[in-house]
């Protein structure tokens, strides 16, 4: 009898890639796509109930920040295997993913064989990580190592600069070229990491660890 197919959910906001990497899932048998999120919200909402193998995860949502929704998702269900499939190379992101609970980090331009290669191995146990990310997670380990107290990425940091300048969420927004809600749920996660109940609270922290000069 030929084994169970490797339960896959996606979440991905793009519907036209979220449909190709449907399509090339649903392709190979060894795998079944059971689920399929276009934001994190959604994810949150379907995530105790998920039954999936492994969640192919995209970091940049219209609706939650991905870290933040990585964390929630691994606290509310320690079994699920996530990997990040992302187009995101910069800075400390990679560290920051599998500190946030993922199992492994892609890039968009991954082959086609090696996604599914990558998926099969996740499913199995096994860390997944490409070349050019596990760079960035050697980064991350040496800052760390270099400093105390939580990680910020550098998007975060970013926006807690302007907060500490006295910026809005939504001057920030206008000055980021993002959105409110996108600045907003980075400001979340700001509060989460550095156990602040305010941005006035979050500042002060931050320049106390040295986060903010």
């Amino acid at each position: 009898m030929a084994p169970a197919p490797v339960r896959i959910a996606l979440v991905e906001d793009h519907p036209i890639y979220r449909h190709a990497v449907e399509q090339l899932i649903g392709s190979d048998r060894a795998f079944e796509v059971v689920a399929s999120f276009g934001g994190g919200i959604a994810f949150l909402d379907a995530v105790e109930d998920l039954q999936a193998d492994v969640v192919l995860v995209d970091l940049h949502l219209p609706d939650l920040e991905g870290l933040t929704m990585l964390r929630r998702a691994t606290r509310a269900r320690p079994d699920l295997r996530c990997v990040v499939l992302t187009g995101d190379t910069n800075g400390d992101t990679p560290y920051a993913a599998l500190e946030a609970g993922a199992v492994g980090y892609l890039l968009k331009d991954i082959d086609p064989p090696a996604l599914l290669d990558a998926l099969g191995r996740a499913a199995r146990g096994e860390v997944v990580l490409q070349s050019q990310p596990q760079l960035g997670i050697v980064r991350g380990i040496q800052a760390r190592a270099a400093q105390t107290g939580p990680t910020l990425t550098e998007r975060e940091r970013q926006v807690l600069a302007l907060m500490a300048e006295g910026l809005s969420a939504l001057e920030a927004a206008q000055q980021m070229h993002l959105s409110t809600g996108t600045v907003k749920a980075h400001l979340g996660s700001i509060y989460e990491k550095l156990d602040a109940p305010d941005r006035a609270a979050a500042v002060a922290r931050a320049m106390r660890l040295g986060i903010l000069t």
